[in-house]
């Protein structure tokens, strides 16, 4: 179940009360932070409110310059923004038993027929205009005029998605019913509007402690701010205006096609002050949107560049420094190259002393091997020789007995 309305009327106090009623678990991680203006918590999600923040800014326009006409969803590029969105709120689409709430769902409220490819039910919270006309000046400084203005055209935008299925309620309803006869006929409407998302309804009696807890009359701060305003600084007509569809809805017991009728145009008196007030916002086309979506990729694809010549540029350098290095390593090798051919020759010379000298000597032996030869023979041939054969010839065998045992 969606909760909206226009900004300060109540959707935070409204949201937290049916958060409790279908006892759901607040994730304070995925919530919008509690701010000053808001220091019991928004009660919405982060995930949604960024998405239509940025769907807003996609179509150039703002919370405070709504759109006059609504875009084309359906058309490219915006209907592909919404089926990419699909994945980021599965959870919703699967699901049925959960409250997300946000303002901006007034202007959007349509998209979400392409992401959740369901229609959600709908609470619409109304306030007073003048109350939050002066909430907003208080807040963000909005004139009271551009408050009624933008009061008005949240209105008119989500009126024309609403059926006998959704529900409305008024901020003052939950303020004035805190320990009065009005508690169970409030609880009973609040049973009623979520039979459909859940069968688990906190008891009355868990009610009243979320309306202590939750309701703070003194936290009501515009209604001493509204008495303070002088009448010149609003325009009147527009006041009447957005009294008279305010006053209509409620004296109409919240009929639906009454508040229909009330926002079924926007009346000039708000084109007016969006206009003086620099907020008049035509959507761009959807070529316009098209080429905003190709300029912006294109400017990620020059940031992406940028990013990669930087880290070239560094690769660069790394590799200059790694050349200087080889550079210095290759003198190196060319040098102990150099020194390694001069040794190479001082061998290459003293290996052919070196066989010169050996060739000296081979014929140095050759000849004494000669002489010897001569000695021998000559020795053989002595009387001496003869006569001690048989001594060496005994000795020889004596010396093979030995070696025997």
């Amino acid at each position: 179940m969606f909760i909206t309305g226009c900004h300060r009327s109540g959707t935070s106090l409204i949201t937290s009360i049916f958060k409790d009623l279908i006892n759901e678990a607040n994730d304070e991680s995925k919530l919008v932070t509690p701010q000053l203006d808001n220091l019991l918590g928004f009660f919405e999600s982060k995930k949604l409110v960024d998405f239509n923040e940025k769907l807003l800014a996609e179509i150039g326009a703002t919370c405070s310059s709504p759109f006059i006409t609504p875009p084309i969803w359906t058309e490219r590029p915006l209907i592909d923004i919404l089926v990419d969105a699909r994945k980021d709120f599965k959870d919703l689409a699967i699901s049925s038993n959960w409250i997300d709430k946000d303002p901006r769902l007034c202007l959007l409220y349509p998209v979400y027929f392409h992401i959740l490819l369901k229609r959600v039910p709908l609470i619409v919270c109304m306030r007073e205009p003048i109350n939050v006309a002066v909430s907003l000046f208080a807040r963000n400084g909005y004139s009271i005029n551009l408050g009624l203005s933008m009061w008005f055209i949240y209105n008119h935008h989500i009126s024309k998605f609403l059926t006998e299925n959704d529900s409305f309620y008024f901020y003052e309803e939950f303020l004035n019913a805190l320990d009065t006869d009005s508690e169970i006929d409030l609880y009973e409407q609040c049973c009623k509007t979520i039979e459909p998302i859940t069968t688990q309804i906190a008891s009355f009696d868990k009610f009243k402690e979320t309306l202590k807890k939750r309701v703070k009359v003194n936290l009501n701060r515009c209604s001493s701010l509204t008495s303070a305003l002088n009448e010149n600084i609003c325009d009147l007509e527009l006041l009447n205006i957005c009294n008279d569809a305010y006053q209509k809805l409620h004296s109409s017991q919240k009929n639906l096609n009454i508040y229909k009728e009330s926002f079924i145009s926007i009346p000039s008196s708000v084109l007016k002050i969006f206009y003086k007030e620099k907020k008049l916002t035509i959507p761009y086309s959807n070529s316009e949107i098209k080429n905003r979506v190709e300029l912006n990729d294109l400017r990620n694809s020059f940031k992406d560049l940028q990013v990669e010549l930087g880290r070239n540029k560094e690769s660069y350098k790394d590799l200059q420094v790694e050349l200087e290095i080889n550079k210095q390593s290759y003198k190196d090798l060319q040098v102990e190259l150099e020194t390694n051919k001069q040794s190479y020759k001082d061998l290459q010379i003293e290996l052919e002393r070196d066989k010169e000298r050996n060739k000296e000597i081979y014929k140095d032996l050759q000849v004494e091997l000669e002489r010897n030869k001569e000695v021998l023979r000559m020795l053989k041939s002595t009387f001496s020789w003869k006569l001690t054969y048989p001594l060496r010839y005994f000795k020889m065998i004596l010396n093979s007995l030995f070696r025997k045992f």
